[in-house]
């Protein structure tokens, strides 16, 4: 059995996703709260991406919760308490996530709330901000010790394999990519199939960065250096 053990980077993917989260949150309250116009489109782009985070947001939780919070305690029962504080704060992200859903999707119809959806995304901010630091602090470094590189990619793998499934894919892709080093967006696509990387190239990252360019104003393309065949 393979026991090489992980490497800083490994974890890589897992923790862009914490800086995506982190980002869009900041973004989405900064815009929510900013003296601006938001109505029509712009109301309605937002409205789609920000259910494309949740869905994300909610995934992700599903993995730690059915595979990576249980695999560490079976493999190092001592993590019990950490997880246990994490999966409640799973519970609580979620209440307050069905809580701030309906207010942000609705900012472009006749019952828009502004003033509650900015409320609510801030409350929603400060708490993935202090849950995300606090996995960081305690769960990822027992995770980096407790699994080799090989049982990662594996979970890695099978994660990829359920946003496939699940339709997200299309999604998440670009959106981790918004931001990053062409170099290291090119490497992560290189573990995908042929075609999924030229769907990425041929329309997925143009979506995502026009519709990041309709809601902001502006958005990094940071494109991977891969030229499709």
């Amino acid at each position: 059995m393979p026991t090489e053990p992980m490497y800083q980077g490994d974890l890589m993917p897992f923790l862009r996703a914490h800086d995506c989260f982190r980002r869009d949150l900041a973004r989405v309250e900064a815009l929510l709260t900013a003296d601006e116009p938001l109505t029509g489109a712009r109301a309605e782009a937002l409205a789609a991406y920000w259910d494309g985070v949740v869905e994300l947001l909610e995934h992700h939780h599903r993995t730690e919760d059915d595979n990576m919070l249980p695999a560490l305690v079976e493999r190092m029962p001592s993590a019990a308490r950490i997880v246990d504080d994490l999966e409640r704060e799973h519970v609580e992200l979620q209440h307050l996530l069905d809580e701030t859903t309906p207010l942000v999707t609705t900012l472009a119809g006749p019952q828009a709330d502004r003033p509650a959806a900015a409320e609510r995304v801030t409350r929603l901010r400060r708490l993935v901000e202090t849950h995300l630091d606090r996995e960081e602090e305690t769960f990822v470094p027992l995770f980096s010790q407790a699994f080799t590189r090989a049982e990662w990619f594996d979970i890695e793998a099978r994660t990829t394999a359920a946003l496939t499934r699940d339709g997200l894919l299309h999604f998440a892709l670009p959106w981790a990519a918004e931001g990053l080093d062409p170099a290291v967006m090119d490497l992560a696509l290189q573990t995908l199939p042929g075609e999924t990387r030229e769907a990425y190239h041929r329309d997925w990252l143009a979506r995502h960065l026009a519709r990041v360019r309709l809601i902001w104003g502006a958005a990094d393309p940071a494109p991977a250096a891969e030229t499709p065949a």
